[in-house]
């Protein structure tokens, strides 16, 4: 499976995709994101009521990732 995790440390936002190492995230706007170590893009999709289900991954091919956590 691919999972990305996010999580913040020391103030900056992180990802880390399964076997990877972590990537810092820099913002685009309130919801995009992206890398400068590799092309790619997150975007961050709220639902109706405000809450981040699933982030939209861009490198290449565009993923979904639900959240499960």
């Amino acid at each position: 499976g691919f999972d990305l995790k996010m999580f913040i440390e020391e103030g900056n936002l992180f990802t880390q995709a399964t076997g990877q190492p972590k990537i810092q995230l820099f913002p685009e706007s309130e919801s995009k994101f992206f890398m400068k170590i590799v092309v790619a893009q997150l975007e961050f999709v709220p639902d109706t009521e405000g809450t981040v289900n699933k982030v939209i991954h861009t490198q290449g091919q565009i993923m979904e990732c639900k959240r499960i956590k």
